[in-house]
């Protein structure tokens, strides 16, 4: 059973870049991952649902289906959680549950009720699209048990783990703020925890062999022959040393916090933050990891719990930082290394920096914030190059330390 199709949709066809779709007597470029934002934009999972006969009560932004208890909707991420099956999906999971049918019919299906032209498509890479979905869903399963490892689960008889907690709790974040943005943590490699991350993969019908699954649990054996069953043998980002090795490296092969990249309602990526003493190969820094290009797909940004399109949007390097600002009630996106010149880096890497540098434009406002170091300077130029004089530029004063930061916390959690 899967666990629902995710707001990951639109990287399916991500190598559809440019296509044509008529507009009054105009052509105009269009692009896909754009053009199912624009069907997700016209489609509130609320109103989709109430047209399809499933009522709801409730106000704000948790509603519940008079007939089934158990279904509960998320107006604010776009997304319905059916605890009694076991299902949880977006407004395209949905449709797709509901008819049957595939990603681009549930597409042309929400297209048709908001009366928006479907754009002229190529022929789709059909094995290309099931592996992202299937790594969408992956990941989503992933980030929930990493999470429950960090903050532990009294109804499963998990303990929070205390050193990688202390770690999340030394940042300043309440528990509030950690369980917003689904932060975990990757494990101790015991056998418990694989049992526990392989059991809830084989609830919802995940292939622990899968790239995608062999990102969060690793894999050691015949790396050749697993290639070959898996068909990335000649994938051109396979890697001959994990041959030589005899592994792959997991998430869940050093301690670290997990941060979960969410974006409309859904996980599009994980990311590893390293805990204190995991931090080194030997004595060089390795303070994170990211999940192999071939395994999980290309690394992405990473969007704060706090984020909305109407509000001023917060531009840092880390997920940490983003988290903190969330924190504070502020929309935030960290660069996670992905900022580059566009003149200087391959045409497909320039064109999902544009399409970031859109997105980032959408908001009313947007400010940087990043490191002062050399590092910092550089990516503070890129990014003013990427976004345009739209951008403003924030310092942050040292008065007001992470030591004050957790004593408000604490001061916070102590009131009630």
């Amino acid at each position: 059973m899967w666990p629902g199709v995710r707001g990951e949709h639109a990287r399916m066809f991500r190598k559809l870049q440019e296509k044509f779709c008529k507009t009054g007597k105009e052509a105009m470029a269009i692009n896909f991952d754009d053009f199912v934002e624009q069907v997700r934009d016209a489609s509130p999972i609320e109103k989709v649902l109430e047209e399809g006969g499933i009522h709801l009560r409730g106000h704000g932004r948790l509603l519940t289906s008079t007939k089934h208890d158990s279904m509960k909707v998320r107006t604010d991420m776009q997304r319905v959680w059916w605890y009694s099956q076991n299902w949880n999906g977006d407004v395209f999971g949905w449709v797709m549950k509901e008819k049957g049918c595939e990603f681009m019919e549930a597409v042309e299906i929400l297209a048709r009720r908001a009366h928006i032209e479907m754009p002229k498509l190529q022929a789709v890479n059909e094995s290309e699209v099931k592996r992202i979905r299937a790594t969408a869903d992956v990941f989503s399963v992933a980030a929930s048990v990493f999470h429950r490892w960090l903050m532990g689960d009294e109804k499963l008889g998990i303990t929070a783990d205390p050193d990688a907690l202390a770690y999340a709790k030394g940042r300043g974040w309440a528990d509030e703020t950690i369980k917003a943005a689904l932060t975990g943590f990757s494990g101790r490699k015991t056998p418990e925890q694989y049992k526990d991350m392989k059991g809830e993969f084989s609830l919802y019908g995940i292939d622990p062999l899968s790239p995608a699954a062999v990102a969060v649990l690793g894999f050691e054996g015949n790396i050749d022959q697993w290639a070959k069953d898996q068909g990335v043998r000649d994938h051109e980002d396979f890697d001959e040393e994990w041959i030589l090795k005899g592994r792959i490296h997991g998430l869940m092969d050093t301690p670290g916090l997990i941060y979960a990249h969410q974006h409309h309602g859904g996980v599009k990526y994980l990311s590893r933050r390293q805990l204190p003493g995991c931090d080194k190969i030997g004595t060089k820094p390795w303070k994170s990891f990211n999940p192999y290009k071939l395994l999980a797909g290309p690394k992405q940004v990473y969007w704060n719990q706090a984020h909305r399109v109407d509000q001023p949007l917060i531009c840092v390097e880390g997920p940490g930082d983003a988290i903190t600002w969330g924190q504070w009630g502020y929309g935030a996106m960290a660069f996670c290394g992905l900022l580059g010149d566009v003149t200087q880096v391959a045409p497909e890497e320039a064109e999902r920096m544009r399409r970031l540098g859109a997105s980032i434009g959408k908001h009313p406002a947007v400010y940087l914030q990043l490191d002062n170091d050399e590092a910092g300077q550089k990516a503070i130029r890129l990014a003013a190059k990427l976004l345009g004089p739209k951008v403003q530029i924030v310092q942050m004063s040292k008065a007001y330390s992470r030591e004050d930061a957790k004593a408000d916390t604490e001061e916070s959690n102590d009131a009630e």
